[in-house]
């Protein structure tokens, strides 16, 4: 199986994020939140696949722009009946059962789709083998692809638009368990603290 590429999330820094680790903190189970941040980083995927990168702020290279533009872009525009200028807005988007790759990151019911959670973390992103090849630049198509190498698209970049729907989903949620903490602390009467005092 292959290795799942994964998104870690870290809140720290700048004094918003650091306001929402201090409302946080000492919570020891973060599963009621997972939900959103999940919802959001399906968002934030279809976004960057719909904008090809841009979304994300590392618009991903045209395929006319690299290795691709020897054979691939001829296979792929062959395959799905489009044009050449239509190839080139479509980079890592197949259709019609081919695609893998942004349904692994955009849809939770999709057999490749990663998104693990535990009491205190959660991993998202996608199983699909080639998913980590294409984040990283690295590697060479198949043969019948014409063995370009294969360009560097962002996969797993933290836009900074994500950054702040997650802040606000946490904030939303440490406010929430602030609130029902807050609501389960036992609520004394002056007459209690005054008998407690006098102990």
């Amino acid at each position: 199986m292959a290795t799942p590429l994964k998104m870690s999330i870290r809140l720290s820094g700048a004094d918003p994020v650091a306001l929402t680790e201090l409302l946080v903190e000492g919570v020891s189970d973060y599963r009621s939140l997972w939900p959103r941040t999940a919802r959001r980083y399906r968002i934030d995927q279809a976004r960057r696949f719909r904008t090809q990168g841009r979304s994300a702020g590392t618009p991903w290279p045209k395929p006319s722009d690299t290795g691709e533009r020897k054979h691939y872009i001829y296979y792929k525009a062959a395959i799905l009946g489009i044009s050449l200028a239509e190839v080139d807005a479509r980079a890592l988007l197949w259709e019609g059962g081919r695609e893998r790759l942004r349904p692994s990151f955009v849809s939770k019911s999709h057999p490749e789709h990663v998104d693990k959670r535990r009491s205190t973390s959660q991993e998202l992103g996608s199983s699909v083998p080639y998913a980590r090849t294409h984040d990283a630049g690295i590697g060479q198509a198949p043969r019948e692809l014409g063995r370009h190498r294969i360009p560097h698209r962002d996969l797993t970049n933290v836009s900074r638009r994500f950054r702040r729907e997650l802040l606000a989903e946490v904030s939303k949620w440490a406010g929430n368990v602030a609130q029902e903490a807050g609501s389960n602390v036992p609520r004394y009467s002056s007459e209690d603290v005054r008998r407690l005092r006098g102990r």
